[in-house]
């Protein structure tokens, strides 16, 4: 992330004005949006069967209009410009079109996205640097590190191709699965997808070993390919500095609470003799990491043990580092069809913030306190038509107003995980 570059608060007084303006004046990527939704097929096979909520502020209280939905993509845009709903959501595909079909006995959900939900706030037993709603450089990298260990699971384990992330424009992420076989999932099956990926109960976590023995220790490949996703993620450097940003290594009390094996506590208490936290995390690393054990013995590093590490030790450390970073998923909003997120696109009503998706590739490079805002790409479209003056046609500058602006790389991304959908 670059350098953090301070912007005037927003201005959510005028938050109305500013979401007609950014459906009427094109900057929402209607068409792209649309595309997605058709899924390749007629509208009354798909787009007129999905479920739309728009929900509305009306003196401080949401009001939630459910069921919508819609004959086609030029009816959905001119509704969406009309009504400039304060936010967006998008739920299910239903056997009737739920503008109607909500009055039927047999109305139900058949098809939804297969969707994972990633919140900063579940991580504030384990983030120093804020807490709440409160999001900085530092903790983003909680995100990072979340989208790079649901990547992993979801394409290696699952195979799944169209992947989607999306900013949700405050302090958090949404991944949409729009694979035809994830939209096809059963209530039970997401279930089950979610059950796999979780490994919290609560705010609590408890690897649970197999093996023969009394201290032989084998964890499941999943968990053992999500620590080496933590400890290799941009060459090791991730881990290392969010260990640096929120001082897990500070304390010896907090650092080693769960290490409940005397000898090896004992052990490695002899490492907060030294002074700077990337030093301890490296001592760290040789006592319980089979991996860097070897590395440092074929470097022949002096001052190494002279043992790889025992099964209590490399069991610790993948313990203490999952507990902090493996994604807090809120399952609810995976295991049901008919589950409603908030939308690619729409407005966070307190941030201004537009949900952007977000390249999985590059998601360290993505920076919140600069993320597009709905009156700063506003005035970026002013400028634009300001220097264009009228050298092009209006109604097309109106159609390609997003690209204008700085939402134009998100909406590359955008089409890339719709043209997977295919």
């Amino acid at each position: 992330m670059g350098e953090e570059v301070a912007r005037r608060p927003f201005e959510k007084s005028r938050l109305d004005d500013y979401l007609q303006l950014y459906y009427k004046r094109g900057i929402f990527p209607f068409k792209p949006y649309t595309n997605w939704l058709y899924y390749s097929k007629k509208p009354s096979e798909y787009f007129n069967l999905r479920e739309f909520a728009f929900i509305l502020d009306k003196d401080g209280e949401e009001v939630h209009l459910r069921y919508r939905s819609f004959a086609d993509a030029h009816e959905f845009e001119k509704e969406l410009c009309k009504t400039s709903p304060a936010k967006l959501d998008l739920g299910a595909i239903y056997n009737y079109a739920p503008k109607d079909g909500k009055k039927l006995p047999d109305f139900r959900a058949i098809e939804r996205e297969l969707i994972f939900d990633i919140d900063l706030n579940d991580y504030d037993q384990v983030r120093k640097c804020c807490e709440g709603a409160t999001v900085c450089e530092k903790c983003w990298k909680f995100i990072v590190m979340a989208v790079k260990i649901l990547d992993a699971r979801l394409r290696n384990d699952f195979g799944f191709k169209a992947l989607l992330y999306v900013f949700s424009g405050r302090r958090g992420v949404h991944c949409w699965v729009g694979d035809e076989k994830a939209r096809k999932l059963t209530n039970s099956a997401r279930s089950a997808f979610a059950e796999y990926l979780s490994i919290f109960e609560g705010q609590k976590m408890e690897l649970r070993p197999t093996g023969k023995g009394r201290v032989k220790t084998v964890l499941h490949p999943m968990i053992e390919d999500c620590y080496d996703v933590i400890m290799t993620a941009e060459n090791g450097e991730l881990v290392k500095q969010m260990i640096i940003d929120q001082g897990w290594l500070e304390k010896e009390e907090e650092a080693l609470k769960d290490c409940k094996n005397p000898q090896l506590r004992e052990e490695l208490a002899r490492i907060f003799t030294l002074s700077k936290p990337a030093t301890r995390w490296w001592m760290l690393r040789l006592k319980c990491d089979e991996k860097t054990w070897r590395a440092e013995r074929d470097k022949k590093t002096k001052d190494m043990p002279e043992m790889p590490p025992s099964d209590e030790a490399r069991f610790f450390l993948r313990q203490w580092v999952l507990a902090r970073l493996y994604p807090r998923l809120d399952v609810n909003v995976s295991t049901g069809v008919n589950h409603l997120l908030k939308s690619p696109f729409c407005i966070h009503p307190k941030t201004g913030c537009v949900a952007v998706p977000i390249d999985a590739a590059n998601v360290h490079k993505f920076d919140v306190s600069t993320a597009p805002r709905v009156d700063q790409l506003l005035e970026e479209l002013d400028t634009f038509n300001r220097e264009a003056g009228d050298g092009e046609n209006r109604e097309n500058r109106k159609m390609l107003a997003y690209k204008h602006t700085s939402l134009a790389p998100h909406v590359e991304v955008f089409n890339k995980f719709v043209e997977l959908t295919k």
